[in-house]
């Protein structure tokens, strides 16, 4: 029996292979998007982002055939240009530290760009300041300086309000495909 289930493994084998090259060639209109709506300090968060999310954009296969955005905001609340974090003042500087890297190293279907360093941050529980300059330096891709000067000089506090126009009145069917 044993011969007769090597062949059909090694075809389903074949198959996946051959389902993964297809994915590659994806243009950028029809790959998959997925827009992960996320606060730096929110416990749900961090489990999605490191037991489903970690594993997933390791693989190249599965980077070429999505378009992930990460829109860290979550339950914030804006008035004005400020921005009041559900979790404190430290998950509003996490929230800004991810959107600036994920500006600075974006996700490509060569390198997982942030989501490594993203992915350490979620994984402590410590000051997502502190743990982005950790994270960062364990990340041969980033730099921990650009960590650290993220929030104050890279991107002025405009840049990080952008994540708010698509979580005040989130609506996922509208903008499918936009």
């Amino acid at each position: 029996m044993k011969a007769a289930v090597k062949p059909y493994v090694r075809e389903g084998e074949k198959a996946a292979v051959e389902v993964a090259k297809q994915g590659a060639k994806l243009a950028a209109q029809d790959k998959v998007k997925i827009g992960f709506y996320m606060e730096s300090m929110c416990p749900g968060c961090k489990y999605f982002t490191v037991k489903v999310m970690q594993d997933l954009m390791k693989k190249p296969e599965f980077r070429s055939m999505v378009d992930v955005q990460v829109y860290p905001y979550g339950n914030g609340e804006l008035s004005g240009d400020k921005i009041t974090c559900q979790h404190g003042a430290d998950e509003c500087l996490g929230n800004q530290i991810i959107a600036c890297m994920q500006k600075k190293y974006p996700i490509t279907e060569s390198s997982p760009g942030f989501f490594p360093a993203f992915a350490c941050m979620e994984a402590k529980n410590g000051k997502p300041v502190d743990e982005g300059q950790s994270c960062a330096t364990d990340n041969s891709e980033m730099s921990p300086y650009t960590i650290h000067q993220t929030p104050h000089t890279i991107h002025p506090i405009p840049h990080n309000l952008q994540p708010t126009t698509y979580t005040q009145h989130p609506a996922p069917y509208i903008m499918h495909g936009q």
